[in-house]
């Protein structure tokens, strides 16, 4: 047996010993090994700040894992607020990193990336503002300098811009909705990046306090937050009851194939199950169905269903 040190769960040593075979692998599964969570958590946020952050920024890091490092930073925070062992000066110090951050944060790079690196920026910036609110709630003399309205109000604004800038990947085109994956390549629609759109706008809708220096300014639980979360929502349930056969988490990562005028379109899947026929010619991308009659694969006889071409 050999204590786990350094790496991410830093001074953890201490609190646990794990085989060698793991060490540098992964964690036992057992919840009993790992002692302490609570104090895990803050060795392994002592040493991600200590080591990685260099007062603006994680250099290490690409810009999508930056925005989701912050996040955690903000989420531990809520965690220490939760505690019974709650201190108000790790509180600041770690808030005040979370604040250096929004200026370190290479917004103008993520402006024009991926679609799903620009809602990981509204989910980052969200956490920042539930964190505040739940501080202030629950301490209400706390510092004017540490929890002030001006962090709410920029947090807001960039949730808010990211929000906007991601929503135009929203396509209904192809295939009757779904998000795309990437605006400067061919036509891609993932789970992920649908997935995020669900719960970037569902978050907004919940936590984004408004924004008054968008143009124009945007309310709290403005409406076309919850109508884009249910509307991507929709579209995934949809999705699932076409494709009964496939997992209901989300099934709808399939690359859409880039056909000629003269062939029908749809979704294409894994050659897993027997493939997809069009419903509709070119033109009317509203409608992607199942063969009426098919067979498991492990079947001895199954149908086999090709593409129609014109």
């Amino acid at each position: 047996m050999l204590p786990l040190s350094g790496g991410l769960f830093g001074t953890a040593a201490t609190a646990l010993s794990i085989p060698y075979s793991y060490q540098n692998h992964v964690l036992p599964r057992a919840a009993s090994a790992l002692g302490n969570p609570y104090q895990v958590m803050l060795d392994a946020v002592s040493v991600m700040q200590s080591q990685y952050f260099t007062g603006s920024t994680w250099p290490s890091a690409i810009d999508w894992t930056r925005a989701v490092i912050n996040t955690q930073l903000s989420a531990a925070d809520s965690t220490i607020v939760w505690s019974n062992e709650s201190s108000t000066s790790l509180i600041d110090k770690y808030f005040s990193q979370v604040k250096a951050f929004y200026n370190g944060e290479d917004y103008v790079a993520v402006e024009g990336e991926a679609y799903d690196d620009m809602q990981w920026v509204v989910l980052e910036w969200l956490e920042a503002i539930k964190f505040v609110n739940l501080y202030t709630s629950l301490n209400p003399q706390a510092s004017a300098t540490a929890m002030d309205q001006q962090s709410i109000a920029n947090s807001a604004h960039r949730a808010n811009q990211f929000w906007d800038l991601a929503s135009q990947g929203w396509n209904t085109t192809l295939c009757g909705g779904g998000m795309l994956w990437n605006p400067r390549l061919t036509p891609y629609k993932n789970a992920i990046t649908n997935e995020l759109y669900v719960s970037s706008s569902v978050g907004m809708y919940l936590y984004f306090p408004g924004d008054s220096t968008a143009n124009p300014p945007v309310q709290a639980h403005d409406a076309k937050f919850l109508s884009a979360a249910v509307d991507a929502y929709k579209f995934r349930r949809s999705l699932c009851r076409r494709l009964p056969h496939f997992r209901m988490e989300f099934p709808f990562q399939r690359r859409l194939r880039k056909m000629r005028p003269t062939r029908r379109e749809c979704l294409h899947l894994q050659p897993r199950r027997p493939p997809l026929r069009p419903s509709r010619p070119l033109g009317s991308y509203r409608h992607c169905q199942l063969p009426r009659r098919w067979k498991r694969p492990d079947q001895k006889r199954h149908r086999r269903n090709r593409l129609a071409h014109d």
